[in-house]
């Protein structure tokens, strides 16, 4: 067909597509041999123009809903969702291509993520971190209220697990108290969402290597694994009231590892707490060459001490003289009289060149750690939406486009031109923001929720 044909052509001028739609408008839904429709050819290009996307697009669904109105038209399904000969959609051609002008295909509009699996995520978040208007669309597709709302499910589910065990934990531990019903239940269902997500994860990485080869993955299942041994340990303490003791081990360890858990949550969702988090961890890994050389100048140190006989009381050993450098190089040195010459050369070498060392390192990694940040946080960003996906199927069976929910969005609450209307704004922003805390977002405005995941962003294109 022409409108193939000029689709396929590199720097066609715009004008000549519009020209070949406009005598025929139901040629952009005409298929080729292959079954691709115009958008599957023009995102194959990987220089291709966003007004060209965008016409396809909005001529697509002019037509269709021509259509719709006939009532002898058969069904026409969006190109965004056909397939092609080879099982691709226009969104799995743009993302092979890397084509940086089909943005608009990642938006809430048009998103379509069939066989985006396995090797095609690192290929989505490549694209998705050369192209801002990507980013911006992404997020936008995330602030959906099919997908905000599982968002919102699982930060609710790592906050009720974190507040509830650090609750309940403490009387068990310390007073022998038994846990309660209703905490037991809420454990019980969080440790349900969060295998969930791990199972999902998996099925959409399609390889348990490439599952495995992330650290924070392990630490999600480490977290989920003690947490139910300690539910479990914590039922058997219920039952035998009192004739066991509790595993303070067990309840230390699972104890950080929620902690984890939750900070990994809130990294995947908030960009400033991305930045802290990534500056946090590269900070930890930059000090261990740093820790390992002051341990061994400590020791160097406490030999010295313990060899020159003066220190008897305080060195009468390796382990107990080690443990006073130590003490001296974070408080300092009581008296200077005793061994004068060491003490002075331990306050030069020990304290005063190593915490400047060490202010140098933690300032130049935290430096470093925020051109980390943003690969890192994408990353995240793209895996969510991946995750998500997979569900996309029965999320678009609950309709979200009922007249409360269109009411939200496109009334505006904002207006302040008298008094009336400043209250009537106030009532109604509470209103609504306590409606969507219990409902897990679904009742906010578009504009909380963008403003939410824009968080730290610029949304200007």
């Amino acid at each position: 067909c022409p409108i193939h044909v000029a689709c396929s052509r590199k720097g066609l001028d715009i004008h000549i597509i519009k020209t070949l739609l406009r005598l025929e408008e139901a040629s952009v839904c005409y298929t080729d041999r292959k079954k691709n429709r115009p958008l599957h050819i023009a995102c194959r290009n990987k220089d291709v123009d966003e007004e060209l996307i965008e016409l396809l697009l909005e001529t697509e669904n002019k037509y269709i809903k021509e259509q719709k109105k006939s009532s002898r038209a058969e069904k026409i399904e969006p190109a965004v969702r056909q397939l092609n000969e080879d099982g691709h959609t226009p969104f799995y051609l743009t993302v092979q291509a890397k084509a940086t002008g089909a943005h608009a295909l990642i938006g809430p509009e048009h998103i379509c993520l069939k066989g985006i699996k396995g090797e095609l995520n690192d290929k989505l978040f490549e694209l998705v971190m050369a192209s801002k208007n990507h980013q911006i669309e992404m997020v936008r597709s995330l602030a959906q209220r099919r997908y905000f709302s599982l968002i919102m499910l699982e930060l609710v589910a790592n906050v009720a697990a974190t507040v509830i065990y650090f609750i309940a934990s403490p009387p068990i531990i310390n007073e022998g108290a038994q846990i309660k019903i209703y905490e037991l239940a809420i454990l019980a269902g969080c440790i349900l969402i969060f295998i969930s997500r791990e199972i999902i994860q998996c099925r959409v990485l399609r390889s348990f290597s490439i599952y495995a080869s992330d650290v924070w993955n392990w630490i999600d299942c480490s977290s989920i694994l003690l947490l139910i041994a300690t539910l479990i340990h914590m039922v058997e303490l219920k039952m035998y009231e009192g004739n066991r003791s509790p595993l303070r081990l067990l309840f230390g360890f699972t104890g950080v590892l929620l902690l984890l858990q939750f900070i990994f949550i809130i990294r995947t969702t908030f960009l400033p707490f991305a930045r802290f988090v990534a500056g946090l961890a590269s900070i930890m890994l930059s000090l261990i060459p740093f820790i390992v050389v002051s341990v061994m100048l400590l020791s160097t140190f406490t030999y010295s001490y313990l060899i020159s006989g003066l220190r008897s009381e305080d060195c009468p050993n390796f382990n107990r003289c080690f443990l006073w450098t130590l003490d001296g190089f974070f408080f300092g040195m009581e008296s200077f009289s005793v061994t004068p010459e060491l003490d002075i050369l331990f306050g030069i070498v020990g304290v005063i060149v190593l915490f400047n060392v060490v202010i140098a390192i933690v300032s130049n990694t935290w430096v470093d750690s925020i051109k980390k940040t943003r690969g890192i946080f994408w990353k995240s960003r793209v895996d969510v939406l991946l995750q998500y996906s997979y569900f996309d199927e029965i999320l678009r069976a609950v309709s979200f486009n009922k007249p409360i929910f269109k009411f939200v969005d496109q009334h505006d609450f904002s207006r302040k031109d008298t008094v009336w209307q400043i209250f009537v704004s106030i009532i109604m922003h509470i209103f609504w923001f306590a409606l969507g805390l219990v409902t897990l977002g679904i009742f906010w405005p578009r504009e909380i929720r963008h403003l939410i995941l824009f968080a730290g962003m610029k949304k200007k294109k």
